[in-house]
């Protein structure tokens, strides 16, 4: 969990929201919610700002996410919930965020609906037409294989050809 606190929404979390962070604990504890999540502040910004001043919470199961966790961006899906927190005036005065990090369920039930794909679908044939077919499936999911390429060698295995790519 982590609360978002004041005008400037200071990040104050437990340890249990570390991996969140990644990197940039510690020296996130006690930043404003823009500096810790500068990398996705435009896509974030509108959801504190709506929690703030409605005072109404917000939630999402798999929110994806791309995080700067470890010094690079990385594809990330949490199920979240931004919750107003009101301060002594009644007012919002912060908002309560509670994350779970959904990042391996996501991409392996994504990953393997692309090999279900394969076994399901590829069917006999020459090579070149199982290489088509098979970059035919993959090229549906381009987060996990932008580009593929299928190559065949010759009966010699002395050279090999284009079969097939997708991306």
């Amino acid at each position: 969990i982590a609360l978002f606190w004041g005008p400037d929404l200071i990040a104050i979390y437990n340890d249990a929201y570390r991996p969140v962070f990644g990197s940039k604990h510690p020296w996130a504890l006690g930043r404003p919610a823009r500096e810790c999540w500068s990398e996705l502040w435009s896509a974030i910004e509108p959801l504190f700002d709506a929690v703030v001043r409605a005072g109404e919470a917000y939630c999402a199961k798999d929110h994806p996410f791309y995080l700067e966790r470890h010094g690079f961006p990385e594809e990330t899906y949490f199920d979240v919930s931004y919750d107003p927190v009101r301060d002594e005036s009644g007012g919002v005065g912060g908002l309560f965020c509670i994350a779970s990090e959904t990042t391996g369920r996501v991409l392996g039930e994504r990953r393997l609906r692309t090999l279900r794909e394969l076994g399901v679908n590829l069917t006999g044939g020459h090579d070149a037409e199982i290489c088509s077919q098979a970059a035919a499936i993959l090229a549906q999911n381009p987060p996990d294989l932008p580009f593929v390429l299928f190559y065949l060698f010759d009966d010699a295995r002395h050279s090999a050809r284009l079969a097939a790519s997708a991306g």
